[in-house]
């Protein structure tokens, strides 16, 4: 006697359907391998190799060349991230004396949040309070500076905050500066 109930039929369409349901899951199974392998991947170039600098803030597209001085040497507003570490970040004399030539008025002032909120914020915050990535610019060790001595950092920068004195006017850091002063009141 043949055993038909355990013989394969090659036009039993359980085993069809079963075999496809087994294809799609694994093909299911492989794209979401894909999608995580990609955005690890992203993940990494993103915190690993830093677009500002190569690595975690070194040499790359904003060191040496497109953006003056680059995303390397002393800190943000000073040495450290708080404003009571600013003094790590010497001004010359002649340039913390200078006196400010542009008006802290309402235009001003509205061009300095505009400038601050394109070139600034993504490091100090909007509100200037650095978010533990840079200085605090509300802090009295930094609203105490003259504003000649803000302009200057803001020209020359240090590690990692670029130079802006090739990206921006002088009357745009002026600017700046007179919004800075704005984040302390």
């Amino acid at each position: 006697p043949i055993d038909t109930e355990n013989r394969k039929n090659p036009f039993n369409m359980t085993n069809f359907f079963e075999r496809r349901l087994q294809i799609k899951k694994t093909i299911v199974l492989l794209a979401f391998i894909a999608v995580v392998g990609i955005g690890s991947y992203l993940i990494y170039l993103i915190f690993a190799h830093d677009p500002m600098g190569g690595g975690m803030m070194g040499e790359g597209m904003m060191g040496e060349g497109m953006m003056g001085r680059g995303m390397r040497g002393h800190g943000m507003m000073g040495e450290g991230m708080s404003g009571s570490q600013q003094n790590g970040w010497q001004v010359p004399p002649n340039a913390a004396n200078r006196k400010n030539p542009v008006p802290a008025d309402q235009d001003s002032v509205a061009t300095g949040k505009t400038l601050f909120s394109r070139y600034c914020a993504s490091c100090h915050g909007m509100n200037g309070k650095g978010n533990g990535v840079a200085a605090d610019l509300t802090d009295p060790a930094v609203q105490n500076q003259t504003d000649s001595a803000l302009f200057w950092k803001i020209s020359q920068g240090s590690s990692p905050m670029p130079s802006f004195k090739d990206i921006l006017t002088e009357r745009q850091r002026w600017d700046i500066v007179n919004y800075i002063r704005t984040l302390g009141s």
